[in-house]
This record gives structure tokens, C-alpha cells and sequence, in this order.
């Protein structure tokens, strides 16, 4: 969990955390945004423009990019 203290100390917010995240967290995290991906697709084949699923799809990016960032200390070179 991120504190205030994660923001407030640069050298934490520029570059990660200390240490490794748990693999077993970090498995359970990936599974369930594969999960959110699933249910939102699904939502999508009746509905492109599902505001919800739109919605779950947006913030399972946004949490998989902070966690490869913050986390796993790794920036995307796409």
C-alpha cells in the first residue's frame, strides 16, 4: 500500500520503491486485471461503448502501468 510517505519523499516517488513486491501478490494482481479485462470485453461484445467497461478497462491500465513503474521499477518503451 502506498502512504503519503511514498509521495512526499522524492527519491522514493522518482525511482520505485525499496526492494522487490511479493511474487505471489504480484501473480494475484495480474490475474485479476486479466479477469477485469475478461468481464469488460464480455460487457463490450453487447455494448462497444459501455461506459462501465470503458471505465474497469482505463484503471486496470492506469494500475498495471503504476505497478510496473513504482513496483517493478520498469518503464514501457512503447
Amino acid at each position: 500500500m502506498l502512504t503519503s510517505d511514498f509521495f512526499l519523499n522524492e527519491k522514493k516517488f522518482l525511482h520505485g520503491i525499496d526492494g522487490s513486491p511479493d511474487p505471489e501478490r504480484m501473480s494475484r494482481f495480474r490475474e485479476a486485471l486479466a479477469r477485469t479485462r475478461q468481464l469488460a470485453g464480455e460487457r463490450q461484445k453487447t455494448n462497444p461503448r459501455d461506459g462501465e467497461a470503458l471505465l474497469a478497462l482505463t484503471l486496470a491500465a492506469g494500475m498495471e502501468s503504476d505497478a510496473e513503474s513504482i513496483l517493478q521499477k520498469s518503464i514501457s518503451k512503447a
